[in-house]
């Protein structure tokens, strides 16, 4: 049992601190992940109006494709 209670001194798992450090950084991977789901969904929906655009005008892709890099760049 002491082997126990000095592996916690030594991790400082006792310390309010430390625990608002672990708060930090798990709250911004949840954050990360969060960002990360919602680019995957919003590529995904513009994908698919990308399609129904090009079936609709077959130049469009000749047009948008050049604007959109032009405006990630």
């Amino acid at each position: 049992m002491r082997d126990v209670v000095q592996a916690i001194r030594q991790q400082r798992l006792h310390e309010l601190d430390s625990w608002l450090e672990r708060i930090v950084i798990w709250g911004a991977a949840a954050g990360v992940g969060l960002v990360i789901v919602l680019f995957a969904r919003l590529s995904d929906y513009l994908g698919q109006h990308f399609h129904l655009l090009q079936a609709d005008y077959s130049w469009a892709p000749l047009l948008l494709t050049p604007l959109g890099g032009m405006l990630i760049v």
